[in-house]
């Protein structure tokens, strides 16, 4: 469980987790002590608590550490939800099922789209996608709320139609609740050309095909394959896909847990439900990080790089008429 994001991730690199660590975050969170602390906040509130989004949690080395298990028991007996996101095959053994069946959970499998063969090229070492499809199946039929997560789709190497279209086939075969899906991004692209090149892939022209302009079609492909089927979708990318997700939240864990309304596409979803947001519903939710609801205020009328949500810079409504 790392604290930063990856810098190239290797063996050498994985560091047990300290289950005393998250007994004394659960012993603030039962406390009646005042609190600056947001994730302290965050679960007094209900939230559920993220792992696996940056670290994998169920590696190799647990099976020797046994640290995981340890760890999930706390969340069970402090009655905290939970959403687990994993590469691997090894949240389906015994041992860690054993102890999710009786927790309040949702499982999100990373998958990309493609053969078995592209995938492992794409990712040597990870469990096959094949293995991967077949763990959503049998999570799902233990009863346990389990959804997938297509990232990156990367043009030129998994973007093909065909590809979309087997996906989606493979979300209805396995009972997947929900596929989550954005694009290739790095904040490491020396790194990356590196090793897509290593690979025989053109990693400039994979990037120039993931603009903007180029994505938009693609994701609305993938999308609407996954909608044909009656498969619910979702993507954290609200910029190009503002309106239509079927879930406020990326992970499609809606109606599971308690949701952090203080976001943009809860914003997104008033603007569908009502025709239009402003700030000052946006400041009717009381629940919000004040670095979070500064930073969203700032970007609100058009003062971040990336995006816009106003027709005119000093408006305090948005009608989703604009986007940079």
């Amino acid at each position: 469980m790392f604290t930063k994001y990856y810098t190239g991730w290797h063996r050498d690199l994985v560091r047990p987790a300290s289950p005393e660590d998250f007994k004394k975050l659960f012993d603030k969170m039962h406390s009646d002590k005042p609190t600056k602390n947001w994730e302290v906040k965050c679960l007094r509130e209900g939230l559920p608590f993220n792992m696996g989004s940056k670290a994998e949690t169920f590696c190799l080395e647990d099976l020797n550490d046994s640290v995981v298990i340890p760890i999930l028991e706390l969340f069970r007996e402090a009655g905290v939800p939970l959403i687990l996101e994993t590469k691997t095959h090894y949240v389906g053994l015994e041992r860690y099922m054993d102890v999710l069946k009786d927790l309040d959970c949702a499982v999100i499998v990373a998958i990309m789209g493609g053969s078995d063969t592209l995938n492992y090229k794409l990712e040597p070492g990870v469990p096959m996608a094949s293995a991967r499809w077949y763990l959503v199946e049998q999570l799902n039929k233990r009863g346990i709320w389990t959804g997938v997560r297509w990232e990156p789709v990367m043009a030129t190497i998994n973007d093909k139609q065909a590809m979309f279209e087997q996906y989606a086939e493979m979300c209805v075969r396995t009972g997947a609740k929900h596929a989550s899906i954005f694009n290739y991004r790095t904040s490491l692209p020396r790194r990356g050309q590196e090793e897509f090149e290593k690979r025989g892939i053109n990693y400039i022209r994979m990037l120039e095909g993931n603009l903007d302009e180029k994505w938009r079609p693609k994701g609305q492909a993938l999308i609407q394959a996954l909608k044909d089927r009656g498969v619910k979708v979702s993507s954290p990318d609200f910029v190009n896909f503002p309106f239509g997700n079927a879930c406020e939240s990326c992970c499609g864990v809606d109606g599971l847990f308690k949701p952090y309304q203080f976001t943009f596409q809860h914003a997104c979803k008033r603007i569908e439900e009502e025709g239009s947001v402003c700030w000052d519903d946006m400041e009717e939710i009381t629940f919000r990080e004040p670095k979070a609801y500064e930073r969203m205020k700032e970007h609100w009328n058009g003062g971040g790089q990336y995006y816009y949500w106003t027709t005119a810079p000093r408006s305090r409504c948005w009608t989703g008429t604009s986007r940079a």
